[in-house]
C-alpha cells in the first residue's frame, strides 16, 4: 500500500496487501487461489500468551507480519504449540521459518543508516522485517521491545538530489502506542550522530537503538 495523496511531500510505501481504513485489514488467499480482505487483529484477543511470557512481545510481532506475509491468519492453536520466541534473535528467526517455509529468514545485528534502504527494498519486493529496538535513557533502564517495520518514508526525487530517497521506517509493536488509521504507530528516523530517533503517533520522542533486524524474504 502506497500513500500517495500529497504528491509534493513525502510518501509511505507499505507492505503488500496491508490496506488501513479505520482498521487494520490484509489481504488473503485460500487453497484454492481465491483473493479476500481479512481483519487483522491485533488486540489481546488474539494474541496466545500472556505478557509476562513474552515480555517484549516477539511473538506479537511474529504474528501480525507472519498472517500479512503468508496471507492467512497464523493459527492460534499453531503458536500455543509453539514456544514463546523470545528476545533472542535466532529464536524469532526460527519461529517464522516455521511458519514461513517459503520465505528465507536473515538474521543481522547492529545495522546503521543503510537499515532504512534494506528495509526499503525488501518492502518493496514484497518482504517484511521486525526488529528489536533498545531505548536510551539517560536515569533508568528501559526493557527492549520487538517492533514490526511495515513502511518507509520516502522523499520523492522532486525533493533530493538523485532518486527517491527512504527517509524514516514506520513501525508499529506491542509497547508502541495503538498504530492510527495512517498505518504505524512510531517514526525511526537516523541521527547523523549514530542511533535513532523514535517518535510516535501521540507526540513523544526518544532515542534509541535498533540491535538486531530479523529480514523476511521471498524465496
Amino acid at each position: 500500500m502506497d500513500d500517495r495523496a500529497h504528491t509534493g511531500g513525502v510518501q509511505h510505501h507499505y507492505m503488500r496487501g496491508l490496506c488501513f481504513d479505520s482498521m487494520w485489514d490484509y489481504q488473503t488467499r485460500s487453497r484454492s487461489g481465491r483473493r479476500s480482505w481479512a481483519r487483522l487483529d491485533m488486540g489481546s484477543a488474539a494474541y496466545p500468551w500472556a505478557v509476562e511470557d513474552d515480555p517484549e512481545g516477539a511473538g506479537w510481532c511474529v504474528r501480525c507480519c507472519a498472517s500479512v506475509l503468508g496471507q492467512r491468519p497464523v493459527s492460534l492453536t499453531r503458536m500455543q504449540k509453539s514456544p514463546v520466541p523470545t528476545g533472542d534473535p535466532a529464536n524469532v528467526a526460527s519461529a517464522l521459518r516455521e511458519i514461513l517455509p517459503t520465505f528465507e529468514i536473515d538474521v543481522q545485528f547492529g545495522p546503521g543508516q543503510e537499515l532504512i534502504h534494506k528495509v526499503a527494498n525488501t518492502i518493496g519486493s514484497g518482504g517484511g522485517a521486525i526488529a528489536r529496538l533498545e531505548r536510551q535513557h539517560e536515569l533508568r533502564q528501559i526493557p527492549p521491545c520487538w517492533v514490526w517495520l511495515v513502511g518507509v518514508e520516502v522523499k520523492p526525487a522532486s525533493l533530493c538530489a538523485l532518486n527517491d530517497q527512504p527517509v524514516s521506517m514506520l513501525l508499529v509493536g506491542r509497547e508502541l502506542s495503538p498504530p492510527w488509521a495512517s498505518g504505524y504507530g512510531a517514526k525511526a528516523t537516523f541521527l547523523d550522530s549514530g542511533g535513532w530517533m523514535v517518535r510516535s503517533v501521540d507526540g513523544h520522542a526518544w532515542r534509541a537503538v535498533l540491535s538486531s533486524l530479523v529480514e523476511i524474504k521471498p524465496a
